[in-house]
């Protein structure tokens, strides 16, 4: 069976709609970012990784506070400001991150100190370095956040620009639950078994009980490995998602 084009058109867009309101909600607080750090003049490559911080704290604190209790902040469960700026011998790291917890939203601090063995070098992670190398937003996960929630996080980030430079991100973390919650119900309109899936075939969400979060989309196919588990895809929001349609088991 296959399913509905008209549906399946209906769900591609309210799957995207559900990306793009983290996006809009994320670029509203880089805008707001942007705005302080070119009113105040701040130079982030002559500011020490600690004055930076400070700065970064003060400015990032009311955008983050309107960020996790917005229209979207039920699918966000962190956001911050991460800055990785000066001369290649002396870079300046800065990291400020606020998290929400039982409706309560409190700072995360992390370890910026490389001599540290609990050093947080972000800038390993995809979800900074995409934005930094290419000043293109980024859309990454699901991975275990060993650093931060200790569970599995989706991170989207988006550049953070000082002066024409990419000197950094501002980045969410996505509330895992409710918003695989809320694809799966609009997965739930198809009248087959589909999925959300990421660019490494990762599944997002999906409505086959076998296929949790995580999980690799081929695992539905492993008993027949010459046997593709999707029989339709869909792009989705241009970072590498899509929308599969999977081919009934047996």
């Amino acid at each position: 069976m296959m399913a509905d084009q008209d549906t399946t058109g209906q769900v591609v867009s309210s799957l995207e709609a559900h990306v793009q309101a983290l996006y809009d909600a994320l670029e509203r607080a880089q805008v707001g970012l942007e705005q302080a750090l070119a009113a105040d003049e701040v130079d982030v490559e002559q500011r020490t990784s600690e004055e930076l911080t400070e700065y970064l704290r003060g400015a990032f604190r009311p955008l983050a506070a309107q960020l996790l209790s917005g229209q979207s902040s039920g699918h966000i469960a962190g956001t911050g400001a991460l800055v990785d700026a000066g001369p290649a011998a002396s870079r300046q790291l800065s990291m400020v991150w606020w998290v929400r917890r039982n409706e309560v939203v409190s700072e995360k601090r992390h370890n910026l100190n490389p001599a540290s063995d609990a050093f947080y070098d972000f800038r390993v992670a995809p979800w900074f370095s995409v934005p930094q190398r290419t000043g293109r937003p980024a859309l990454t996960g699901p991975y275990i956040d060993a650093w931060g929630l200790d569970d599995l996080t989706i991170t989207a980030a988006v550049p953070l620009t000082v002066k024409g430079e990419v000197v950094g991100v501002v980045a969410l973390d996505v509330a895992i639950p409710q918003f695989v919650a809320d694809l799966s119900q609009e997965l739930q309109r198809l009248d087959v078994d589909a999925a959300v899936v990421n660019a490494e075939q990762r599944i997002v969400a999906s409505t086959a009980p076998e296929l949790t979060t995580g999980l690799p989309l081929t695992s539905r196919a492993q008993a027949a490995a010459t046997q593709s588990p999707a029989t339709a895809s869909y792009p989705l929001c241009g970072q590498g998602w899509a929308l599969v349609l999977l081919a009934p088991e047996g």
